[in-house]
């Protein structure tokens, strides 16, 4: 049994005269400082007693690092942790410490795994000898979780956190034990560790119980710095926060982000590296609020580009070739799921952490399972999938001259003056005694005609028939002519189009392809559920870039899908020799989608993010900027609003010859006819004359 000092000195007291005792305190209390001038009567008791001391010092200083790891560890769970529920982990080393029994003894819900030497009793005890043992941790929970690793081998563990992120509680709050600083570094830039905020290791400086605490940086630096040191009489050294808000304010930390030209929302400076736009300014904004610089990168665009090129080149020479080309599909810029599992594009990037967040009017959506590879942002937009199409070319100004009136109105028209000028005819013949008849048919005709036109006829009937068909016929002239020259007022100042597809059924039927800017559109069409649309998925078509697209929609041989804000832009903008737009979105659209920003998948960014975009949102910043986007693109193209909308309304209320081309072409085909029965008389006048 050990002996204590206390106990020491009494047997020893037993045993020796009071002289030899006294003499042997002197002796012990010189000892230290004047070593070799012992005179101990008897030198053997002297040696045991010597002997049994110093291993009893040793143990003490073994335990002491023990003791004040024990009181550092509860005092860290009492006041970080209260709230939380608590998750044990420890290998052999730790398994039968007071250490872990400490622990156990607060009021914690808790799950503990370890290596017992007796069988598993009521505390649920697992294996954590190898990285896989912790795979049967505790990792989610609808409420905080505190994660304790006691870890005399942490080896099994920093394996762990290097495979892949998942398992792993990203939003807890988690101690090590047992790993040095050079092993700490290694956790906090593993897979697991670069996305926990909260993440504290605990190494002992040196046998006497003082410990340093080290806390991970995320994005205020790299690997880890030394936050506060524990005193072996229990208490830390300084007054500093164990797991600090580390996403409120990066610090002027750099974050890498994506980001393309795709207008409305981003648009390029030409000569120059500015960048503006809705999506651009939500960045601008969101870096001032959280305080970390930013630096966009473009994901790349693989080989796609080459054989667009090639598609481009081919369309007016090639089209059987063209067509065939244009149908491969290739890589796209937000990204598209490869053969192989993989993603390429904005997705691709995000998933292999090449860039913490893409914001190019990203839809929130799991197409093709892309939220196994990112997460989203709360929405702060949101737009719907519409299609563009041809509306065709104004109809001719001159067809406006038939257009008061139905073709059935037309036909009535012709009938009743067919008719009605034989019979004129015939009753003015049955009044030639008195000088009432044509002396012609087609005198009847002319004067039916004038009539039809209001115009004073030399023709004055004394018969009561005739004038009583007379008078039908004036009425009915001017009824009519005034129907028809009121409605042709109308139609003059009216541009008219030919109806335009406005439904997915008419599309569907109308055989015509559809395209876009990668396969997003068309995997939301096939997972729509709606006949027509999953029908044309068959006729999907992919291109780099809207201009080539542009081609075919223009020609009436395709329609363009994309969101409904970035097809109205294109239509805006787009130049047209008749002075209006030849293109419209279809009534019908489908998929809307709410807009956010691309996130790797457990970022802890997320929560900061989601706060300072409900801000934006709320005092209505989303929208205004979006506006002040689009008048500064008008103003850089030398496009002015104002000329433009009163360019429109002269266009409709002014007459030019184009709305009156009708009467010209009249005029003409009157002249024509009139030479050519001229033509006619004289070659029968000739004909004549020769006979006689």
């Amino acid at each position: 049994m050990a002996l204590t000092r206390p106990t020491a000195f009494l047997l020893l007291a037993l045993c020796l005269p009071s002289s030899s005792l006294a003499n042997h305190r002197r002796e012990n209390f010189n000892a230290s400082d004047l070593p070799g001038n012992h005179t101990l009567q008897r030198p053997s008791y002297h040696t045991f007693l010597t002997t049994k001391e110093e291993g009893v010092a040793e143990k003490t200083r073994e335990t002491r690092a023990l003791r004040s790891l024990r009181a550092l560890l509860v005092t860290i769970v009492k006041q970080e942790l209260s709230d939380c529920a608590l998750v044990l982990a420890a290998d052999q080393g730790f398994l039968d410490s007071r250490v872990l029994a400490n622990l156990l003894r607060l009021p914690n819900l808790r799950q503990v795994c370890g290596r017992r030497r007796e069988p598993p009793d009521e505390q649920n005890v697992v294996a954590v000898a190898t990285a896989e043992d912790f795979y049967g941790l505790l990792w989610e929970a609808s409420q905080c979780l505190g994660f304790v690793f006691l870890l005399q081998d942490p080896t099994p563990f920093l394996e762990f956190v290097n495979t892949k992120e998942d398992p792993w509680a990203f939003g807890g709050k988690h101690v090590i034990v047992g790993a040095t600083r050079n092993q700490l570094e290694v956790i906090a830039n593993s897979k697991k560790g670069r996305k926990t905020e909260h993440m504290i290791g605990l190494v002992q400086i040196n046998t006497k119980g003082y410990w340093q605490i080290y806390m991970n940086l995320l994005f205020w630096g790299p690997g880890v710095a030394v936050v506060n040191r524990w005193h072996p009489r229990g208490f830390f050294t300084r007054a500093s926060d164990l797991f600090p808000d580390k996403v409120s304010n990066l610090k002027g930390a750099t974050i890498k982000v994506i980001a393309f030209e795709y207008a409305p929302h981003v648009f390029y400076v030409k000569n120059s590296t500015e960048k503006y736009g809705r999506d651009v300014e939500v960045m601008a904004a969101l870096a001032k609020v959280l305080n970390f610089s930013i630096v966009f990168q473009e994901p790349p665009s693989g080989n796609f580009q080459e054989v667009s090129v090639a598609v481009f080149f081919l369309v007016h020479f090639h089209t059987v070739l063209q067509l065939i080309l244009k149908r491969v599909r290739l890589g796209e810029l937000w990204g598209k799921r490869l053969p192989n599992g993989t993603w390429d594009g904005l997705v691709g990037m995000m998933a292999r952490n090449e860039a913490y967040m893409g914001l190019v009017n990203s839809f929130i959506s799991d197409n093709n399972d892309r939220l196994d590879e990112i997460e989203y942002s709360k929405p702060y937009d949101a737009d719907e999938s519409c299609f563009l199409i041809s509306s065709a070319a104004e109809l001719p100004q001159w067809q406006s001259l038939a257009l008061p009136f139905t073709p059935y109105v037309w036909v009535g028209v012709v009938v009743a003056f067919l008719c009605t000028s034989p019979f004129l005819f015939w009753l003015a013949k049955g009044g030639e005694a008195r000088g009432e008849s044509f002396r012609r048919l087609d005198d009847s005709f002319l004067c039916a005609w004038g009539i039809q036109l209001r115009e004073p006829q030399t023709f004055f009937p004394s018969c009561t028939s005739t004038r009583i068909l007379l008078a039908s016929m004036w009425l009915s002239s001017v009824i009519l002519t005034i129907a028809y020259s009121s409605h042709l007022t109308a139609f003059l100042t009216i541009a008219r189009r030919p109806p335009v597809l406005q439904t997915f059924k008419e599309l569907y039927e109308a055989n015509i392809e559809v395209a876009s800017i990668g396969e997003f559109f068309n995997v939301s069409m096939a997972a729509t559920g709606n006949y027509y649309l999953q029908g044309l998925t068959e006729r999907y078509s992919v291109y780099k870039s809207f201009e080539e697209a542009s081609v075919y929609v223009k020609l009436g041989r395709e329609a363009f899908i994309s969101g409904r804000k970035n097809l109205e832009y294109r239509i805006s903008t787009q130049i047209f020799s008749s002075g209006r737009p030849t293109l419209t979105v279809m009534k019908e659209c489908f998929a809307p989608h709410s807009i956010g920003v691309a996130l790797q998948r457990h970022t802890p960014l997320r929560r900061s993010l989601d706060r300072a975009l409900e801000w934006m949102v709320e005092s209505g910043l989303v929208t205004h900027w979006f506006s002040q986007a689009l008048s500064r693109q008008r103003k850089s193209t030398n496009v002015d609003s104002d000329q433009t909308a009163s360019n429109e309304r002269d266009y409709v209320t002014a007459l030019n010859l184009d709305h009156m081309q009708g009467i010209f072409l009249i005029l003409t085909f009157g002249h024509l006819a009139s030479c050519a029965v001229f033509a006619v008389e004289l070659l029968r006048g000739k004909m004549r004359a020769k006979r006689q």
